[in-house]
């Protein structure tokens, strides 16, 4: 099996360190919605694919797939 190597940009661990605080109650989910530069519903989201999934729970979903092409 054929190993594969997950990396992160620096806005999603930015994004990953902020819900942690929002974890371990250092801030509420509206301040950490307003320092990732999103609404509170989008960070809302975010959260809870963090809390479901870990620290690459902020990835849009869509990370890793091949991207559609017309030409194709």
């Amino acid at each position: 099996m054929k190993a594969v190597r997950l990396s992160m940009s620096n806005r999603d661990v930015y994004r990953a360190t902020v819900m942690r605080m929002v974890t371990e109650g250092r801030h509420t989910l509206g301040e950490a919605a307003g320092k990732i530069g999103l609404s509170y519903r989008q960070a809302k989201r975010i959260y809870r694919r963090y809390r479901e999934e870990g620290d690459t729970g902020g990835d849009s979903p869509q990370c890793g797939q091949a991207l559609a092409s017309k030409d194709q």
